[in-house]
């Protein structure tokens, strides 16, 4: 009898040959045999490069699945196929610029085998691009921070990092079992499409995991090709009150402070940076779309309007006060969202 996975990792990757190495090396390099039920997927979004010789050096030692789509779907689209192609219980979505940490898989693999749960999150840590030797030798510590909690209480703490794929792992067979017609590509062209499975673990199932202690390092300053104030804006609030809309907690109000609190302000400070440090975003009026999505928000017209300030002393000023207000609703566990 064949022996279902308990994990499947997939990897969506598009002209990034060279991450993608480093990752899968990440995976496999401390494995001392590969384990039965777990499944590894690298899919290609018809990259112009060698990932394909990249994933076939891997697949001689190690059982890797390679699919590459004919033409190039998106980056959404691409994100949105990692659910269909996956058949373990529980589903890990990869982005091909993150390094595992030593010891990271198989402790998750075994959370994932004696532990039910609808989400896991991970803490992660930064690294910039020429850091991928240092970050590829760090190893999880003996003690790892873990805590359990309902869907209420992860989502507040979380918030806007349930967007982060990597940091992820969801219920993939809980999702199809209660949920028989559930859609994976309903949210796509939103390039938010993994909250259709974020959402859904969240609704059906009330005990997640967070790993308070970083299990991974993930590139900064290697994302865009979207328009930020769109996608964590406009999109990503509507999504939230599209499955959220009956809850009693309010969390599309919790989001949105979130994203005007947690994300914005650092990327909208990196724009200000070096043009090393930016993130290839696309072009947007970004006053007038905050103004749009944010305009009666509190936080907003503290924080984010002095961030857009011409002075660079406001500037700093508003971005200091944000990253201390964020200081002190960490240690509230996140109540003043």
């Amino acid at each position: 009898m064949i022996q279902p996975f308990i994990l499947s990792i997939v990897i969506p990757t598009f002209r990034r040959a060279a991450c993608l190495e480093i990752l899968l090396s990440s995976i496999t390099s401390h494995l001392s045999y590969f384990p039965t039920d777990l499944e590894i997927i690298v899919l290609d979004n018809a990259s112009p490069d060698n990932t394909e010789n990249i994933v076939s050096e891997f697949a001689n030692t190690f059982p890797i699945k390679y699919f590459r789509h004919d033409e190039n779907i998106g980056m959404d689209g691409n994100i949105a196929a990692c659910f269909n192609v996956a058949s373990g219980r529980y589903l890990w979505v990869l982005g091909d610029d993150e390094i595992l940490y030593q010891g990271t898989l198989n402790y998750v693999l075994n959370l994932c085998r004696n532990r039910e749960f609808g989400i896991l999150y991970m803490e992660n840590g930064g690294f910039k691009d020429g850091q991928e030797g240092a970050i590829a030798l760090r190893s999880i510590p003996e003690n790892i921070k873990i805590k359990t909690l309902n869907s209420e209480k992860i989502f507040r703490e979380v918030n806007v990092f349930l967007t982060f794929i990597s940091a992820n792992i969801i219920n993939r067979e809980e999702i199809l079992r209660k949920i028989p017609d559930f859609d994976f590509r309903s949210d796509t062209g939103t390039f938010l499409p993994q909250m259709a499975w974020m959402y859904s673990a969240l609704k059906i199932i009330n005990s997640h995991i967070y790993i308070y202690t970083p299990m991974f390092g993930a590139m900064t300053g290697n994302t865009g090709g979207y328009k930020l104030i769109q996608v964590f804006g406009a999109n990503l609030i509507n999504i939230t009150k599209k499955y959220f809309s009956e809850d009693s907690f309010n969390n599309a109000n919790i989001m949105s402070n979130a994203v005007v609190t947690r994300l914005l302000p650092g990327e909208l400070m990196h724009q200000f940076g070096s043009a090393a440090s930016k993130s290839n975003f696309e072009h947007e009026d970004i006053n007038l779309m905050i103004a749009s999505c944010f305009g009666n928000n509190k936080y907003a017209n503290v924080f984010l309007k002095g961030i857009l300030s011409n002075s660079k002393l406001r500037r700093e000023i508003s971005f200091f006060g944000v990253r201390v207000l964020n200081k002190i609703n960490k240690n509230l566990h996140y109540a003043l969202l």
